[in-house]
């Protein structure tokens, strides 16, 4: 006999995926977007987390650009999208950021750029630039009692210099976004490319204040190839997890975790192409309510 007083589960499919700008040559971008939209319409996920999504006066805004293949699709999604680096609507060509995508409508949205304090450096070919990593909060309106906050981001992968790691100090300022999240009464999902293995110090710090690793005791493999991955080559040489899905606060169950996008497709006789240089994960969740 089913307990009347007993919590009632609200079932979650999430997805995180780092959508690979390629910034400057942007390889193979269109048939990659086409690869993550026919995945979306096979997996049909509740909220798509995404980082490197990008847009540029070339190819478009590609989060909107999905959201409208999936709606042709028969797939509704509400979208939220911000830059990270680069900014199109102040002139330039190309920017990339973060986005959620949400079956659910999303009500309200928030950005934090993490660690702003300790700005981190980076040359590219000589040219010396400030990179930016952010989060991205959408609170969902699951139903008229529940809303739901998840958060995307994406890690910067520099290495610690003279005893400073801006990955630990960016990690730190994500978890303290979450603990300020207006609907503190659910648990939070968060996602992202976080640029550190399971057992490295940051992932540490980031269990210690509190997120929890949904994929702990059920590690669904590798999602990036620490060599970089060669996306024309149908091999799989991932070996390392640097992607994640984590939950803050209590009253959920974790059902199931799987990779995303995690083969190399034949786009055409004899020749392939992954979708990104990473693959996503996938995890069905149940939430109290």
């Amino acid at each position: 006999m089913t307990d009347p007083m007993a919590p009632r589960k609200l079932p979650i499919t999430v997805v995180t995926f780092n959508a690979y700008h390629g910034y400057p040559l942007c390889a193979h971008i269109e048939r990659r977007l086409e690869l993550l939209r026919r995945a979306l319409c096979t997996t049909a996920p509740d909220v798509v987390l995404l980082q490197e999504i990008s847009v540029s006066a070339l190819y478009g805004h590609l989060p909107a650009r999905l959201v409208d293949g999936l709606r042709a699709d028969g797939l509704e999604y509400h979208l939220a999208y911000s830059p990270a680096n680069g900014s199109v609507a102040e002139g330039g060509a190309f920017e990339e950021g973060s986005a959620v995508l949400s079956r659910w409508p999303i009500r309200e949205t928030e950005v934090r750029r993490l660690a702003a304090h300790h700005p981190v450096w980076r040359n590219h070919h000589g040219y010396e630039y400030v990179e930016f990593r952010i989060a991205l909060r959408a609170s969902l309106e699951v139903t008229p009692e529940l809303r739901l906050d998840v958060f995307g981001t994406h890690i910067t992968d520099v290495e610690p210099r003279d005893s400073v790691c801006a990955r630990t100090l960016q990690i730190e300022d994500l978890v303290k976004f979450v603990d300020e999240r207006p609907n503190r009464s659910a648990p939070a999902v968060v996602g992202g490319d976080f640029n550190a293995r399971p057992q490295a110090a940051e992932i540490v710090r980031a269990l210690a204040l509190g997120l929890e690793d949904v994929c702990r005791g059920r590690d669904p493999g590798p999602t990036n190839d620490c060599d970089d991955r060669d996306l024309e080559d149908p091999r799989d040489t991932a070996n390392q997890r640097i992607d994640y899905v984590f939950v803050a606060g209590s009253g959920f169950t974790v059902r199931d975790v799987r990779l995303f996008l995690d083969a190399a497709v034949e786009i055409e006789p004899g020749q392939f192409l992954w979708a990104s240089d990473h693959s996503g994960i996938q995890v069905d969740l149940e939430i109290d309510r």
